[in-house]
């Protein structure tokens, strides 16, 4: 059975190309990093995804067992989508620590100011975290909840309430 996430994924993988043709004739001095994509295979079927909280993880809801049944690590331009493995290293990055760190204390309303590690886990990031841009899924109480996506980049925040909702403004951009 094709889901929506299933579709909306794959509208958005099929669209990679061209978006990054565009981006290039927009800005046709941009470097090669900023405007290349690359979709990794999925891995091997994922059950859970870790939590800032090391000791944590998350079972995975409805809408990222979709994701991570199509793809692993996808990259599109300088974001970097992570697969389980991916987070599973991330989270014991200090540089991840800090940026979390900085969010928690400096931004107000933000979801590591919200919300404990437990509750966190790191999606996708820019460059590596050269800049403390990142997206993070905001895990609900229980777990029959699809959680929130949150993305920092820049000086903005940008909530959506799932999964899908995260897609739908990919694919309007």
């Amino acid at each position: 059975m094709t889901t929506q996430v299933t579709r909306m994924l794959k509208r958005y993988i099929a669209a990679l190309p061209e978006r990054q043709r565009g981006m290039r004739e927009r800005l046709p001095g941009l470097k090669e990093e900023y405007s290349r994509f690359k979709v990794d295979p999925p891995e091997s079927p994922v059950k859970v995804l870790p939590t800032l909280d090391g000791k944590t993880a998350r079972p995975l809801s409805p809408q990222l067992r979709d994701w991570y049944a199509a793809t692993g690590t996808l990259i599109e331009s300088s974001w970097k989508y992570l697969s389980p493995s991916d987070i599973k290293s991330i989270v014991k990055l200090g540089k991840l620590r800090e940026i979390v760190d900085a969010h928690r204390e400096y931004w107000d309303g933000s979801a590591p100011m919200q919300f404990p590690n437990s509750q966190l886990s790191v999606f996708a990031l820019i460059n590596d975290l050269d800049d403390g841009d990142l997206i993070y899924l905001v895990w609900p109480q229980t777990d029959s909840v699809e959680p929130e996506v949150w993305e920092y980049f820049g000086q903005s925040e940008t909530r959506h309430k799932d999964l899908t909702a995260y897609l739908a403004s990919l694919l309007e951009a």
